[in-house]
């Protein structure tokens, strides 16, 4: 080994000790909850399309909420599955643009799932079914997962905003 394969395997240790252990705990979670929901999200469109098929009235008939919430089904659940992934790879490589990323990641999410939970007060309300309470939509076993993803993200974005993770990041950048 020549004197630059040192200092780059130096380098690399210092890294790996100076890297939180939140950091590289959230980098794993991160691609495993993305990978989690993009396989949901093929299982809900296999199940979704043949339920469309049965009922085809509701494309026709969906109020603008439905309409939304179908978008947001189909194309923005995998986006935020996608980008988990991705910014978990970026945080266990402890790059600079993973936990800001992450962070914002974060706060879309958390928006996301004020939104759904909007949209179900919505569905019930219009629904008008005497038996049925929004509180019952919500808190039901199916969106035990909403507040599970709930407080997973506010745990993510408070250690991602920790002084020892700030620093972290900054000093790794500094050796690079």
């Amino acid at each position: 080994m020549n004197g630059m394969d040192e200092m780059d395997q130096t380098d690399i240790q210092t890294v790996m000790i100076k890297r939180p252990m939140a950091v590289w705990v959230f980098g794993v979670m991160n691609i495993v909850l993305g990978c989690y929901c993009l396989e949901g999200a093929l299982v809900f469109y296999s199940k979704y399309i043949r339920w469309l098929m049965n009922n085809p009235e509701r494309i026709t008939s969906g109020t603008w909420m439905t309409l939304i919430m179908d978008l947001y089904s189909f194309v923005i659940g995998p986006v935020f599955a996608v980008c988990l992934i991705v910014l978990g790879i970026g945080l266990l490589k402890t790059k600079k643009w993973a936990r800001k990323g992450s962070i914002l990641l974060g706060f879309l999410i958390i928006l996301s799932y004020i939104y759904t939970i909007a949209a179900i007060i919505n569905f019930v309300n219009q629904a008008n079914i005497p038996t049925l309470r929004w509180w019952n939509a919500i808190f039901n076993s199916e969106n035990t997962t909403l507040f599970i993803g709930m407080g997973y993200t506010i745990l993510l974005l408070v250690f991602m905003k920790t002084e020892k993770v700030k620093r972290a990041f900054a000093a790794i950048e500094e050796k690079i």
